[in-house]
């Protein structure tokens, strides 16, 4: 992965935000000049942030050498059909925990499945 801009761009910003050397205070996402969290809907907004994450990771594997564990909190619930399928069965490389409270969702999945019930956890045959 290679971060490429002009001098003042915030290349050097983005590694500091992303080893959490710092931060942030305050910023917004723009898509065509307008605020991602007026603009644009649940589900692209929930994509904006997985998309950030998983960016994040990429960096963070980069900087360290060690991939980090990567926690999506009820994100199937807001994405479309592809973009859970991309999610569930597309990023590769990764060590991700989905939670879900529908299983109908991660069951296409070739990922392990834990169910847990009443604070037990069982394995999910594949």
């Amino acid at each position: 992965m290679a971060l490429v801009g002009e001098t003042g761009a915030g290349k050097s910003t983005i590694v500091n935000l992303v080893c959490r050397f710092y931060e942030p205070t305050s910023g917004e996402i723009l898509i065509d000049g307008r605020s991602a969290r007026t603009y644009a809907s649940q589900g692209q907004q929930r994509s904006i942030v997985v998309a950030m994450k998983l960016a994040e990771s990429d960096v963070m594997e980069e900087v360290t050498g060690t991939g980090p564990v990567i926690l999506l909190d009820d994100v199937l619930s807001e994405l479309d059909s592809s973009r859970q399928d991309y999610l569930i069965n597309r990023v590769r490389g990764k060590q991700i925990f989905i939670t879900s409270c529908d299983s109908d969702r991660i069951q296409k999945s070739q990922s392990r499945k834990i169910r847990v019930e009443g604070g037990r956890f069982f394995e999910e045959e594949r």
